[in-house]
């Protein structure tokens, strides 16, 4: 509530705000007691941690948490609200593309994974590229593999709010390119 009251008004919570905010007079919490909530939210997909503009992963935020330094640095902000439709918009899209069934049920883990297929798929169009030399066609890969760069150097919740997007970009290059 503090947090999303603060992104509404456009102010910054950093772990070292929320840990003063709520360690005051008015709360009396401990600090280890705010940081456990904190990791809470997050495993709950209530809350993002950032630093810079990079959202942080679950083994850096509890590294994060654990080692409790440097807090000023790390930005909270309300995780995207992803509804029930989106998630099954993007295991649709997962089937269709990659032949294989999304197996994940919360937004972030369905989002990972497809980025996960997303650049295996990238990686293997790599190692074809490598043969461009003395293939000449396999050079029509080089769109298709920069427009999976692109989306797989979006944030996690790209993938889930834009999969008509997605379906419009890459779904025409792998069905016509990548398949042939």
């Amino acid at each position: 509530n503090s947090i999303q009251r603060k992104e509404a008004q456009s102010e910054r919570s950093t772990l070292s705000s929320i840990l003063i905010e709520f360690s005051g007079n008015q709360y009396g919490w401990y600090p280890m007691a705010i940081l456990c909530v904190t990791a809470q939210l997050y495993m709950r997909n209530s809350v993002e941690i950032r630093e810079g503009g990079s959202v942080k992963d679950t083994a850096e935020v509890f590294d994060i948490l654990r080692k409790n330094k440097g807090l000023d640095t790390y930005v909270i902000r309300p995780a995207p609200e992803i509804d029930i439709d989106q998630i099954k918009r993007l295991k649709a899209f997962h089937h269709e593309f990659f032949h294989a069934v999304l197996v994940g049920e919360q937004p972030k883990e369905c989002a990972i994974q497809f980025k996960d297929s997303l650049l295996q798929l990238r990686q293997r169009l790599d190692s074809y590229l490598r043969e461009k030399s003395s293939l000449p066609f396999l050079s029509k890969l080089e769109p298709i593999v920069r427009s999976y760069e692109d989306v797989l150097k979006k944030e996690w919740s790209y993938s889930m709010e834009h999969v008509q997007t997605l379906v419009e970009e890459l779904l025409p290059d792998k069905l016509n390119t990548v398949d042939q």
